[in-house]
């Protein structure tokens, strides 16, 4: 038997599972991102503007770095 064989078909259940799990680690990853920088500029006391421009810019490259949803 091929490795091709041996694979069983992709379920709607395997697809769910992953999805749920993708979701949740890009909710507690952007979750984290938006609090720790929350609270570096509260401590910084850096300008609103800069705040807004890291968080979208983070959020931003965090977009370009993961894989596509498939």
């Amino acid at each position: 038997m091929t490795d091709a064989e041996n694979r069983r078909p992709r379920t709607s259940d395997d697809s769910s599972i992953r999805l749920a799990g993708r979701i949740v680690a890009d909710v507690v990853i952007l979750s984290l991102w938006v609090v720790l920088l929350t609270l570096f500029v509260l401590d910084a006391a850096w300008p609103g503007w800069l705040f807004y421009a890291l968080l979208f810019g983070g959020v931003g490259l965090y977009v370009l770095l993961t894989p596509p949803w498939r």
